[in-house]
């Protein structure tokens, strides 16, 4: 009988192989985060401050 032993023994082989893939989108969010942020906070050149 199969208590559940089998699939969290491959959840926790299969972990280590997964990590890049997870760390990957996450370094992939926090730049497409920046990109929206920095452009979202551009102004036109006509309204930049003359120095």
């Amino acid at each position: 009988m199969n208590n559940g032993a089998d699939a969290a023994d491959s959840y926790f082989t299969a972990f280590p192989q997964s990590m890049p893939v997870f760390t990957g989108m996450a370094v992939l969010g926090v730049i497409l985060a920046a990109l929206m942020f920095r452009f979202s906070t551009r102004r036109p050149p006509e309204l930049r401050e003359i120095k």
